[in-house]
């Protein structure tokens, strides 16, 4: 007071000042995984409350055995940062828009690779369950080559269109109408030689039949069984 005595300190209550703790990431989806891309889903506390959290950063660590390609209109380089390689590969506009997607990604890495390294199988496999809308989607994108490399190796082989009971035409997709005709004529089994002249017409079957060289059993065999076959489908 006015003549200096002073009463001490009076506890008249108690309080903690909030400490300014930082937010955590308490769940990740997924954790791990090896993917072309990936879409995340994190959830974020923060013991302050939610309006403390202004933005959320996380990092993505590549495998240490592997760099990073980032697509870029600008110059090609390679950047080193805390142990990972990462490279900035120039590339072309349509390139770079594929990379945006990741059925993108897939046909970026075919392209990349080129026509010589390709096999039809590999193309398949990477491509084989994608609808006709997704192919057509990126038909723009993609070259020429790589378009009709993608168009043979996922075409329906023409034994299955016929509904042939082996597969004639397993060595390619491309095989020649005389060519699967003269497999059939050598195997004679009826039925299937019934499907051939029914899609291809008895009378190309019977020229093919003339222009083949079958041994003596098969000919009397076949040219019997195409002669009950045009008067069934006459």
């Amino acid at each position: 007071d006015q003549s200096g005595a002073s009463s001490g300190w009076i506890a008249a209550g108690t309080w903690t000042a909030a400490g300014a703790a930082p937010p955590v990431i308490s769940s990740l989806t997924p954790a791990s995984g090896a993917v072309t891309a990936q879409t995340f889903t994190a959830t974020v506390t923060d013991p302050n409350g939610s309006a403390d959290i202004s933005t959320v950063l996380f990092l993505i660590n590549p495998s240490t055995s592997t760099a990073m390609m980032i697509p870029t209109s600008g110059l090609s380089r390679t950047v080193v940062t805390g142990g990972h390689q990462i490279q900035f590969r120039r590339m072309s506009q349509r390139k770079i828009q594929l990379s945006q997607t990741a059925k993108g990604l897939v046909l970026l890495d075919l392209w990349n690779r080129g026509m010589k390294d390709l096999t039809t199988i590999e193309i398949k496999r990477a491509t084989g369950n994608w609808s006709q809308s997704e192919i057509d989607r990126y038909a723009t994108l993609i070259p020429e080559w790589l378009r009709s490399s993608m168009k043979q190796s996922n075409e329906q082989r023409k034994s299955i269109q016929l509904g042939l009971s082996g597969p004639y035409d397993w060595s390619s997709t491309q095989i020649k109408d005389h060519v699967l005709i003269t497999k059939v004529l050598e195997k004679h089994k009826f039925e299937d030689l019934v499907r051939v002249c029914f899609y291809y017409g008895v009378s190309r079957v019977k020229r093919v039949f003339r222009n083949s060289v079958f041994d003596s059993i098969t000919k009397a065999t076949v040219r019997r069984m195409l002669k009950n076959i045009s008067k069934g489908l006459t």
